[in-house]
């Protein structure tokens, strides 16, 4: 006996019928924040260690944000998996190939791009930076590590 719905349907009549159409379609974009730690395990003279954490930017090299620092990253092709978007993104727009990344986080605030609905989701890695050649393609102007340091904006006494 074949499971129909409320108007009858079953799954294979439901299907013939569906207007994908229907609904808006947002875009799905990914972007990788992916990490290095720089320097050696020796300590200074304050005994700190001379390490650096590090993230990889690209800047933009078309609009919107032209000429920005951003993270690697760009739209999902239809016929595609969100894993594999996020590694040919990355390889397109900096040379490095990173076949393993861990799914961070997904954004999907309504206006978080100017040029229509994005949904966006992060990955995230930790690379040896010394064993890739790092080059900025597609449309990346430029790629480069920058180092993450933790500044106070603002303090505040209660």
């Amino acid at each position: 006996m074949e499971l129909r719905d409320h108007q009858g349907l079953t799954a294979e009549e439901f299907l013939k019928s569906y207007d994908a159409g229907k609904f808006e379609r947002p875009s799905v974009t990914v972007d990788t924040a992916i990490f290095t730690i720089t320097g050696d395990d020796e300590v200074n003279q304050r005994n700190l260690s001379n390490r650096e954490l590090q993230v990889l930017l690209i800047k933009r090299g078309g609009h919107p944000f032209l000429g920005q620092w951003a993270l690697p990253g760009g739209f999902v092709n239809p016929a595609e998996d969100i894993d594999q978007a996020a590694v040919r993104e990355l390889k397109e727009e900096t040379n490095l190939d990173c076949s393993y990344m861990e799914q961070l986080y997904t954004w999907g605030e309504v206006n978080r791009d100017p040029r229509t609905r994005v949904i966006s989701i992060s990955y995230l890695a930790l690379l040896d930076s010394t064993k890739f050649d790092i080059q900025a393609g597609d449309d990346a102007a430029d790629a480069k590590w920058y180092t993450v340091k933790d500044t106070v904006l603002k303090k505040k006494k209660l």
